[in-house]
């Protein structure tokens, strides 16, 4: 699996964008080895003006900082 190189254990959060069903074996797989794992739905950013493209990659980094900070 391409995220076993993800560090694991209690201290590592993981957040997981719900895609589908897509998400549930990497969410199981992380839970399994002890990290807190946080599925969010996509919905929940906000389409405020960004100066960056929109993209898989800035869309996940803003629900990992979003998620972070609450």
């Amino acid at each position: 699996m391409g995220y076993s190189r993800v560090p694991t254990g209690r201290d590592v959060t993981i957040v997981l964008e719900a895609t589908s069903t897509y998400s549930v074996k990497p969410a199981a797989w992380f839970s399994a080895r002890g990290c807190q794992v946080k599925v969010v739905s996509p919905n929940v950013l906000t389409r405020e003006k960004d100066p960056r493209r929109k993209s898989d990659y800035n869309d996940a980094e803003k629900l990992a900082w979003r998620e972070v900070r609450s």
